[in-house]
């Protein structure tokens, strides 16, 4: 049976005063005798890596709420690809809940065989990219974070555009090729925005085309299929 709230605290006042009248030398290496976590709770933790979730159960043990500050986590959780924010929330006498806001899959690396998520700050997260998400564009190449995100944020403003593009190479030369299930696009070094609007009004005008070559400025080279 629940005690009723009123109850339980005056039951952790008392507690408390106790602890406070009470001479006490805390040391870090002391178990403190209340509020000993028994119980941890993670929320919305879909993506964060299973080796930084053991890190926080393990830097729990033998840990009381009371004395439980933001910081405690903070440095081991900077170490993951997928937090963003997060929250703690005690839960007394013996429970910990830490809800997490993950940073989203926007699409998937592919390199020598090997599949892994990039998150939504466009950073690959070596964590492995499955079927589950397989609406999310393939990218290849030897490409950084500031290019992927340059290109991927115009392409968001082509919906009917990007959900026909299944991958995004980086090339040696510094631009990009994209793919269609029918079409390779050979993008310039120039204005993306510019170039995807053409590409969106060719595309929808006609879908027999092979290669849309866009590499020199002001001018598009279209081969179509035989």
């Amino acid at each position: 049976m629940h005690q009723p709230k009123g109850k339980k605290k005056r039951i952790i006042i008392l507690i408390l005063l106790f602890f406070f009248l009470t001479t006490y030398n805390y040391n870090q290496n002391i178990v403190f005798p209340f509020f000993k976590i028994e119980q941890i709770e993670f929320r919305g933790d879909n993506l964060i890596e299973e080796n930084i979730k053991n890190k926080i159960i393990k830097e729990l043990q033998n840990k009381s709420l009371f004395f439980l500050k933001k910081k405690n986590f903070k440095n081991i959780l900077s170490n993951s690809n997928w937090i963003e924010s997060f929250k703690i929330k005690k839960s007394y006498p013996n429970k910990i809940i830490i809800i997490l806001n993950e940073l989203l899959p926007v699409a998937f690396y592919s390199n020598q065989g090997n599949n892994y998520l990039i998150n939504s700050e466009y950073i690959n997260s070596n964590k492995i990219y499955s079927e589950e998400n397989n609406s999310l564009i393939k990218v290849s190449g030897n490409y950084n974070s500031i290019k992927l995100k340059k290109i991927y944020l115009n392409l968001k403003l082509f919906p009917d555009l990007k959900k026909n593009i299944y991958e995004i190479k980086y090339l040696n030369s510094e631009r990009w090729d994209m793919f269609t299930q029918k079409t390779k696009i050979q993008l310039g070094r120039y204005d993306f925005e510019k170039q995807f609007k053409y590409i969106e009004i060719i595309l929808r005008k006609n879908n027999n085309i092979k290669i849309i070559d866009m590499r020199v400025k002001n001018r598009i080279v279209i081969t179509k299929y035989e």
